[in-house]
């Protein structure tokens, strides 16, 4: 079973992404945490070289539309990986997947159709939590971890971001998490979700 937590930057996706891995651990249940696009993975150091090598070919920098196609072609070849510790019966929690891709694109004005075709080809989650913020909240926890915002911390991106998370919400039926509400009821939300699901699928499928 595949797990996403989405939201806007400073939403605590991390924090739940952490509390479900080890809830699901205690059950004595295989777990993978997964990050796709973080620090330590490779794809950023190549997508950096290739922005390089754009801007000393064209003297500019690369369009932020085709940094977002490759982005989305990242995602789809993790896809692949995702679906062989799925077949091996793990239960996969990823932080962001796939519809925080479509937010920011939204939010930034470079979607296109090569994006949609791309990122609709990757594996959609079984269990989508979506951890709604107000802005000020999110910029406030955002300036508390230090003090440079990356490009998407902006006011006006997050904004079109949350936007257009809440349109996804609708259209794909995600589980609204408001983070206003008390930690320990937003946990047992999840845990309540997540243990529905798996007794679901244990009972139609005979696992996991």
């Amino acid at each position: 079973m595949l797990i996403a937590f989405c939201g806007i930057d400073g939403s605590g996706k991390s924090t739940h992404v952490e509390f479900l891995a080890e809830w699901l651990s205690r059950q004595q249940l295989k777990v993978k945490r997964f990050k796709p696009i973080n620090s330590d993975n490779d794809f950023l150091t190549y997508l950096q070289t290739i922005g390089k090598n754009y801007s000393d070919l064209y003297n500019e920098a690369m369009p932020r539309e085709h940094r977002s196609i490759l982005l989305a072609f990242e995602l789809f070849q993790q896809s692949e990986a995702v679906k062989k510790w799925l077949a091996e019966d793990y239960i996969v929690v990823v932080d962001r997947w796939i519809y925080s891709h479509y937010a920011y694109a939204y939010a930034r004005n470079i979607e296109t159709k090569t994006l949609h075709a791309m990122l609709d080809s990757c594996l959609k989650p079984d269990l989508v939590f979506l951890l709604d913020v107000p802005v000020y909240t999110s910029l406030q926890r955002i300036d508390e971890r230090g003090p440079k915002r990356s490009m998407n911390e902006s006011e006006a991106i997050l904004e079109k971001a949350r936007e257009r998370f809440l349109q996804l919400k609708d259209a794909h039926q995600f589980i609204l998490l408001n983070t206003a509400e008390p930690l320990d009821e937003i946990r047992n939300r999840i845990q309540n979700e997540v243990g529905h699901k798996l007794k679901v699928r244990i009972e139609t499928s005979g696992g996991i």
